[in-house]
This record gives structure tokens, sequence and C-alpha cells, in this order.
């Protein structure tokens, strides 16, 4: 199979949109267990600087964006590699990340940071995906996932609108994934591995959080809309990502639920909360089916 990597560009930062400071590759994986392996070795090269996320179909598709900065052949080696072992049967490139996809965000506007910060979370995840006692293409268990979405929340949120974010995002979830919270807790499922890593504190760099609420009022001054309106969205796309990535879609989600649930306290009935989210509603890429 002849691989060809995305059109190199001359413009500059200022001149192009944000996502075209990634190139992206979707890949699908030969198996369920072939994504785990597909991590290790991604791992393998300590791209600490790309990011990946997952597509609806089973965990088979993958999506991975690599900085424009970094070598075309070291892009292509590792794909190659991956074909060559079997972890994959398809690989292409592709103009924008599904998860970069300017519809997703309030206004139309992609954060600054927002690769910056799927970069940071993708390494955070892959860390506890390919560290386990246990085999490494399972999963993450349901209590890791939801520590880390109230990690999440710590490191982006501010503690006094923790609870109102939680309640909009919650409301999103139901809207966009056709999943309904409730205040009965998932059931527990059997742990994945007796001795799987525990996620550290946040740990992830202040200024990206200084960075996105700066670029969330700098929109929202131009928008004339609260700032609530435009990084509550961002926020929570971000966390459903990083839920799916450690848990799969149902799984994920159960446990990013149960964690918001814990955030936002009090009646866990949801009264009060907003019929509907006031940002954007278009679904989430995982609710989308992934193209071949």
């Amino acid at each position: 199979m002849t691989l060809s990597g995305p059109r190199q560009t001359r413009q500059t930062r200022r001149d192009r949109p944000d996502r075209s400071d990634w190139h992206a590759w979707r890949v699908r994986c030969a198996s369920a267990s072939a994504r785990g392996r597909l991590l290790v070795l991604v791992g393998g090269a300590a791209r600490t600087s790309w990011f990946w996320a997952d597509l609806l179909d089973g965990g088979a598709s993958m999506e991975f964006a690599v900085p424009v900065a970094e070598p075309l052949d070291a892009q292509l080696d590792w794909i190659t590699d991956a074909l060559r072992r079997g972890l994959v049967t398809a690989a292409q490139p592709r103009s924008c990340a599904a998860v970069c996809s300017p519809g997703l965000f309030p206004h139309g506007r992609q954060p600054l940071v927002w690769g910056d910060l799927l970069a940071a979370t993708s390494n955070r995840a892959h860390g506890v995906l390919t560290s386990g006692s246990g085999d490494p293409s399972g999963y993450a268990p349901q209590d890791v996932i939801a520590d880390e979405v109230t990690s999440l929340y710590s490191w982006l949120v501010p503690e006094r609108h923790r609870s109102a974010v939680a309640d909009w995002h919650l409301a999103w979830l139901e809207a966009t994934a056709g999943h309904r919270a409730s205040g009965t807790p998932p059931p527990t499922p059997p742990p994945v591995a007796p001795a799987f890593p525990r996620l550290p504190g946040p740990g992830l760099p202040v200024g990206l959080a200084v960075s996105l609420h700066t670029w969330s009022s700098c929109v929202a001054r131009t928008a004339g809309v609260p700032v609530d309106e435009v990084w509550t969205p961002v926020v929570a796309r971000l966390c459903h990502i990083q839920a799916v990535r450690l848990g799969g879609t149902d799984a994920g989600r159960r446990a990013e639920t149960a964690a918001l649930l814990a955030i936002r306290g009090g009646d866990a009935g949801g009264a009060g909360r907003p019929a509907a989210p006031h940002g954007p509603s278009t679904p989430f890429p995982h609710s989308t089916p992934a193209q071949p």
C-alpha cells in the first residue's frame, strides 16, 4: 500500500486556521485488541505532542493528529509499521481531524489551544491505557474514568462554577449523545485490571487553562454573549473525548455521567436543568458513524 501525506502548506500561523497546524490521519484498527497495541506502538516514539481520538464504530476507527512541524517521514513510518504488523487495515490523511471541525465549537471558532489541550489529555490517557498490569488493550475502569473527568474540571473550571457547568454538561450529553442521565448510578462493572494505574492529580499546564479562558473572553466580547456560553461547551467536549478514550463510547459516557452527577451535587434528578444546551447542539464526533 502506498501512502502519501497531507499536502504541506507555507501559510503562516496568523493566515491559516489553527486546525491546519496539525496533519490528521484516520486509521481503521484490525480489531479491538489491535487498538491497544497501536497505542503502545505510537507511544514508543514518545510522541507527546500528538493527539488522538476514537470514532464510533466499536473502537475500530481512530484519528491521530501530528503537528505540521514534525517531519512527514516520521508520520509515514509509524503508519507503515502499523500496517506491516497488521494492527490497522487502512490509513487515510484527512484535511481536518473530526474533533477539530469548526462547526463543533461556539460561533464556529476553534480555541487557539484546542490542539494542545487534546495533546495533553491524549498523553494522560495513553499513559493509563498502556501501563496497566493486564492486557494493554483493555479500557480503564469506571472509577478511573470518573476521577479523570473530575480532575479535568478541577483544572479548567473555577470551583464556584463547577456545579453549573456540570449541569449544562449533563444536559448536553442527553441532547447530543442520546443518553439519559439519571440519579441512579450505573452498575459497577468488573475491574479491567487488578492494579490499573490511577491518574495523577490534574498535573496539566496551568497556562493552557488560562489561555482557554482568555480566548473564551475574546470570543464572548466579539459575539456579545456571556463568557460561560463559550468555554462551557469546550470543557464538556474535552471531557467527553477523554472519557471515550479511556472507556469507549458507552462505558466512558456512563462514568462521565457519574462524575458529573457528583460534581453537580444536589438534586440528582436534574430539576431546573436547562431543557436544551444553549451552546452548539452538533453531536459529538463519536455520535456519528465513522466513514470507511
